[in-house]
């Protein structure tokens, strides 16, 4: 079950959104719930009692604005996926610090709502697919997006999940490649980092949003920027 969120201040335009919203999931086959707000009030004190998996923002809304709302729902969950629908170029650049998961211009609206929709389901399927390590436990699957890197030390791999750690043998060569479909990077050569946790690439250490800081190899810092750019902007 997928929730979406809709919010505009014009009526008939929201109403357009949710019939085509439901119009592509449909022909998809994807069960999915629809919620209506005609402002961002009431959107973000139901956000607090629910989980959406995606919100469509009105960027220029009055009172709360498409922008400030991005702001209040990032603090509380920052995976929910935002799409900002706006009339108003001018204002995309402003709106990117949100981290918004695409934008649609209500002049492409028909085309764009479509290949947005798709990229959020590729992006969905995605995420849901499982990894399977062998421990000396036996088999452990983890979903890739949740681990924040790996690293090798002594012919063994340290998996860095989001609230605990697990140690397999291997070496980083052997999952380099998967793992760089999934949104890794190798930025040593004991390291591949998932750049969803990234904060900031400097020239010799990587930041992550916890704060933990890792080693970045010279050689590897252009090449590094080039991935960290190319998933974000595929996110």
């Amino acid at each position: 079950m997928i929730k979406i969120a809709v919010a505009d201040d014009e009526m008939i335009i929201l109403d357009s959104i949710h019939k085509r919203i439901d119009e592509i999931l449909d022909k998809f086959g994807i069960e999915h719930e629809i919620y209506d707000y005609a402002e961002a009030a009431p959107l973000l004190e139901d956000s607090e009692k629910m989980s959406f998996d995606i919100i469509f923002l009105d960027i220029d809304m009055p009172n709360i604005s498409g922008m400030e709302a991005a702001e209040i729902l990032r603090d509380g969950d920052d995976e929910v996926d935002i799409i900002f629908i706006t009339n108003k170029d001018e204002l995309v650049y402003d709106a990117i610090k949100f981290a918004p998961f695409r934008f649609i211009r209500k002049s492409k609206f028909d085309l764009e709502i479509e290949e947005t929709l798709n990229d959020f389901l590729a992006k969905r399927k995605k995420n849901n697919e499982r990894y399977m390590f062998l421990t000396a436990q036996g088999k452990r699957w983890v979903f890739p997006f949740k681990i924040k890197y790996i690293e090798v030390t002594s012919h063994k791999l340290i998996i860095h999940e989001n609230k605990e750690t697990f140690t397999i043998n291997g070496n980083l060569k052997d999952i380099e490649n998967t793992f760089h479909n999934y949104g890794f990077i190798r930025i040593h050569q004991s390291y591949l980092v998932n750049y969803r946790f990234i904060n900031l690439i400097k020239f010799r250490e990587v930041l992550l949003d916890d704060g933990t800081t890792l080693p970045l190899s010279r050689s590897r810092y252009e090449q590094a920027k080039i991935d960290y750019m190319h998933f974000s902007r595929e996110s």
